[in-house]
């Protein structure tokens, strides 16, 4: 008798944003079966919350072999003996040296193997960035997309451009961060403010140049002011933010926040500042304003596709003026509470149909 669910967890275990997705989407498809997880590799401190589910259990319970092993041959083996094979929820990697060729082969033959063996093979919540002019990057994601049964991607841009490209079986749904079981507080008392380096001095005075702006509005009503960052390598980009603004009353957490933190920093937010995906959506959830500062770079470009997909809300990317924020507040607040509750049944929604 086959089993359920393989699901291969190959993700930046450093990055709270990889472990909400991740964690949701693995919670969401336990309603539908066991799941069986590759974590070899994954620190213990990102694989807690996820093993907290009664659902999961790791590989190793029926097999010593790990995909992400060079002695991988047992373990797709051992594979073809489940009904289903997920990847980790995030970003596809591209073809950039050697070595990113050697993966995107392995995922091939992975993927080849098993939908020849009867497997169904998902890809949630992925990305789809595309460059006819990186012909190996193109020509391999068209090559996956034939073994796939499904391919939901998290923004509308990156649908119409799979569409436009003939990928078969491709559907939009909205990030997976939008199934998190928020504790929302009434009390909006907090702004929240974290960025990534995207190591370009213009974007670095950009943001700094906005929050001088918008601080003193803050201020005003007597919101708290937060700098925090829930991925390692943003801790000294943040602190040198709020050095650099040196504002009496401001806080700065001196820690990296994690899964079990997540509604107690949010929960009071009437505002969220960042160039982060997870900390803008994560405010979303928490019902706080999202305010996204982004410039023209691969890594925030998802970003604007994924706002582009929420109508109205696509006025709080790289926005003029927080004045006007504010002065309109209560108009986005109540398009910020309508977005969330309907993404979050388009994803139940998405991925009930798959196991049908």
């Amino acid at each position: 008798m086959k089993k359920d669910i393989y699901f291969l967890l190959a993700t930046q275990h450093t990055n709270l944003g990889d472990l909400l997705i991740n964690k949701m989407l693995i919670d969401e498809i336990s309603k539908y079966g066991n799941i069986y997880l590759d974590s070899e590799g994954t620190t213990q401190n990102f694989l807690n919350p996820i093993m907290s589910n009664e659902n999961v259990f790791s590989i190793k319970e029926i097999s010593k072999s790990s995909l992400k092993r060079k002695s991988f041959l047992k373990a797709l083996i051992n594979a073809k003996d489940f009904k289903y094979f997920i990847v980790a929820a995030g970003p596809d990697g591209h073809i950039s040296d050697f070595k990113s060729i050697q993966i995107q082969l392995f995922l091939t033959f992975v993927n080849f193997y098993l939908k020849i063996n009867g497997l169904k093979i998902f890809r949630i919540g992925k990305d789809l960035t595309l460059n006819k002019e990186k012909s190996l990057d193109f020509l391999f994601k068209k090559l996956n997309n034939r073994f796939l049964s499904k391919y939901l991607v998290r923004s509308n841009p990156d649908f119409q451009r799979g569409i436009s490209y003939n990928f078969k079986r491709i559907q939009y749904m909205p990030d997976l961060a939008f199934l998190f079981d928020a504790k929302i507080s009434e009390n909006k008392e907090t702004v929240l403010i974290s960025f990534r380096d995207l190591k370009d001095e213009n974007n670095y005075n950009k943001i700094l140049n906005f929050l001088s702006e918008a601080l003193p509005v803050f201020k005003e009503t007597n919101l708290e002011i937060i700098f925090f960052y829930q991925v390692e390598s943003d801790k000294s980009f943040n602190k040198k933010l709020f050095q650099s603004l040196n504002i009496n009353g401001s806080k700065w957490i001196d820690h990296c926040i994690w899964y079990d933190e997540i509604s107690s920093i949010y929960s009071n937010a009437k505002y969220v500042l960042s160039n982060r995906l997870h900390v803008l959506l994560l405010g979303m959830v928490h019902h706080s304003v999202p305010i996204a500062l982004l410039n023209p770079n691969q890594k925030t470009s998802k970003i604007n596709n994924i706002f582009s997909s929420f109508g109205v809300l696509n006025e709080l990317v790289n926005p003029i003026s927080m004045s006007e924020i504010d002065f309109k507040y209560l108009e986005y607040f109540n398009m910020v509470i309508k977005q969330t509750e309907n993404n979050k049944k388009l994803c139940r929604s998405e991925i009930q149909n798959l196991f049908k």
